[in-house]
């Protein structure tokens, strides 16, 4: 099962990892095309520099463009790159991912996902061509089907094994030999235990047979006692 998490973990990581290194190189991009950006330069110039700078942080191109090119940077370009930066750095936090559930974190990615299409064309997940984590959500609802299995499995095996010891404890009445019995016992529990379980059989004396038993134990102890004098 932590394999299995740890495989989405993984999955996750790496395609935001693609993305942040993408979208790290798109910032050295942008900053070198606004290093030509003058707010006093010519006209035409200036919103030619803007335009290939939009593309490198947008989708979409603003039509018709804004009558004075310093609006256009201002009420444009700046919020863009603003949302930018923003998703980016949202995107590098998963990486210190703080959530105890994986579906939390699975909702906070999809959450950030939700705006990736109006910055990059590529997709997140560029194999199935989709902005979402379906192929993480899958792998989960497999690991979901599985643990369900060995649950199943796990119960089925308890009960069978304690319906059987049960049997086996009721079959133990007809024996007549204290040792049968016993043995029959010690295998009863071994159906609930495990084969290599081993338990002590434990019984009570009568009176008279416990002061005899105690009577030897002092003899003996008496005579070890005196050879060791």
């Amino acid at each position: 099962m932590h394999q299995a998490v740890q495989m989405v973990y993984s999955s996750v990581f790496d395609k935001c990892q693609a993305v942040i290194d993408r979208w790290i190189q798109k910032q050295t991009d942008f900053a070198a095309i606004m290093t030509g950006y003058n707010p006093a330069g010519i006209a035409s110039e200036q919103f030619k520099l803007l335009q290939q700078a939009e593309k490198i942080i947008s989708i979409g191109i603003t039509t018709p463009l804004p009558a004075v090119f310093t609006d256009y940077k201002t009420n444009v370009i700046d919020p863009k790159k603003t949302a930018f930066d923003n998703l980016l750095v949202t995107l590098q936090s998963h990486a210190g991912n703080a959530k105890t559930k994986v579906t939390d974190f699975i909702q906070d990615v999809e959450t950030s996902l939700a705006t990736l299409s109006t910055f990059d064309a590529i997709k997140f997940n560029q194999k199935e061509e989709r902005n979402d984590l379906s192929s993480e959500k899958v792998l989960l609802a497999q690991l979901k089907e599985d643990i369900m299995t060995a649950f199943s499995n796990i119960l089925g095996a308890g009960n069978k094994a304690i319906a059987d010891c049960a049997t086996a404890i009721t079959a133990v009445g007809a024996l007549l030999n204290n040792t049968d019995k016993i043995n029959a016992l010690l295998k009863a529990s071994q159906l609930i235990l495990g084969d290599e379980a081993l338990l002590i059989p434990q019984f009570t004396i009568d009176t008279e047979s416990g002061n005899e038993f105690e009577k030897a134990y002092n003899s003996r102890k008496l005579k070890i006692t005196t050879s060791y004098r």
